[in-house]
């Protein structure tokens, strides 16, 4: 397994222009990752390296009321 892999989660209370920002930020993400696999298609070619099976998951939503308070 590689050691540089990323789990995250955060329990947040953001503004309109906070959460438009971080919604913002995980669009620039999205369209980053398929545009460095297909930069990447070549260098594997070139290289003759395996490829590196990656998993990108990401979530945004509003967490219902209460939901992070003790019962």
């Amino acid at each position: 397994m590689r050691t540089d892999r990323y789990v995250a989660l955060s329990f947040l209370q953001l503004d309109r222009e906070g959460w438009d920002k971080a919604a913002a930020a995980l669009d620039e993400l999205w369209t980053f990752a398929p545009e460095e696999e297909k930069e990447a298609k070549p260098r594997l070619a070139e290289s003759g390296e395996e490829p590196v099976a990656m998993t990108l998951a990401l979530g945004m939503y509003e967490t219902p009321e209460n939901a992070t308070k003790e019962p």
